[in-house]
């Protein structure tokens, strides 16, 4: 069986008092997606960063360099879409910028079953913007 090759980007806040624990949960909730679409997570970024622009998160900042470097993966995992960036503007550049190197996002949250909703790491409003 030939699985999509993908990578998977965690935030979390720094101000967080369980960060370790957040990071923990995003894995889970990603991997449990990825196993119900046949995504294989080959490699993982994060940062623990609370508002911190784009240019201020070194995880992101090497995730973006690798997709750049190495065209193997197809898509990037996300819990949910705020972890990209809680700031609609920034999102949606940071999904165009996959967009262009041939990289689909999936946010796990849109593909939880309601037993994981629940558990989902989910803060505030999502905003879901599909990139193609």
């Amino acid at each position: 069986m030939n699985h999509t090759k993908a990578v998977m980007y965690r935030r979390c806040s720094k101000w967080h008092p369980a960060s370790s624990a957040c990071m923990a949960k995003q894995q889970r909730f990603c991997q449990a997606a990825a196993e119900r679409l046949g995504v294989d997570l080959v490699d993982g970024f994060e940062d623990n960063a609370t508002g911190a622009s784009v240019i201020d998160r070194p995880g992101l900042i090497g995730l973006l360099y690798q997709l750049e470097d190495d065209r193997d993966y197809e898509c990037v995992v996300v819990a949910d879409w705020q972890r990209l960036s809680a700031n609609d503007g920034d999102r949606a550049t940071l999904l165009a910028r996959f967009a262009q190197a041939g990289v689909r996002v999936i946010a796990a949250s849109d593909y939880a079953d309601p037993s994981e909703r629940a558990a989902a790491p989910v803060a505030g409003r999502q905003h879901r913007v599909k990139a193609r």
